[in-house]
């Protein structure tokens, strides 16, 4: 294990050896655009205690750097990693933001299609933007130097988000209902249904169909492989 480590570290034009025999360390330091480049090498470090990673001069925990490796791990083996990211695997992981580890699907009973505020009672529905940015970026913050993740690609889709969602003219979008208005309030609606009248909340909005991801991806000027 050591001597396939070894030739791996050396084949980095930043190798470093200090000391030798026993004493010996070595050193490898990459940029974190070309991190992509030491995953050989973090593959044979595996279950190594005498390993270090530090950035910007600071020793972190090595998960904190390479904690995203399992899942580029099975991107790679996946049958289409040009899609794993976005959720292909599984409905439930479908996103918007090119990264199943995100944790805010694009589907009804995801909480960040519940952050936001409705402008009028008539149904006009605003996201807040802020907020989601800063739940994703607190989620993906252990998987930042990822290869296949790109914060700025996630900025930009935040900001893709409709202005304004209103589901009583938009056929693409959905009320999302709840049992009250929770700490944005709610929007008191009645529908009549087999003669009966019924009162509901709405919370928030969710997509009703594919049109409402295609409108994303009009305004984001760029493709979404969602699913």
């Amino acid at each position: 294990s050591f001597a396939f480590a070894l030739a791996a570290a050396k084949r980095a034009p930043t190798f470093e050896q200090v000391g030798d025999g026993k004493h010996a360390v070595y050193r490898v330091t990459y940029g974190s655009e070309d991190l992509v480049y030491a995953l050989p090498l973090v593959e044979q470090l595996k279950g190594w205690r005498r390993r270090a990673v530090h950035v910007d001069g600071q020793q972190l925990p090595w998960d904190a750097v390479f904690g995203f490796l399992w899942c580029y791990n099975r991107r790679l083996g996946s049958y289409e990693p040009e899609r794993y990211c976005f959720g292909a695997e599984g409905e439930w992981q479908a996103n918007l933001w090119g990264c199943i580890q995100a944790e805010m699907p694009f589907r009804a009973g995801a909480a960040w299609l519940t952050w936001g505020r409705w402008l009028n009672e008539d149904g006009d529905w605003q996201f807040d933007r802020e907020r989601i940015l800063h739940g994703l970026r607190r989620s993906l913050h252990r998987y930042r130097f990822c290869p296949s993740l790109e914060m700025s690609f996630v900025e930009d889709v935040v900001s893709a988000l409709p202005e304004v969602v209103n589901p009583k003219r938009d056929r693409d979008w959905r009320f999302v209902h709840g049992w009250d208005g929770g700490p944005t309030g709610g929007l008191a609606l009645r529908y009549r249904e087999r003669g009966t009248v019924i009162r509901v909340t709405a919370v928030g909005v969710a997509p009703s169909g594919p049109g409402a991801l295609a409108e994303i991806a009009k305004r984001l000027k760029r493709r979404i492989d969602a699913p």
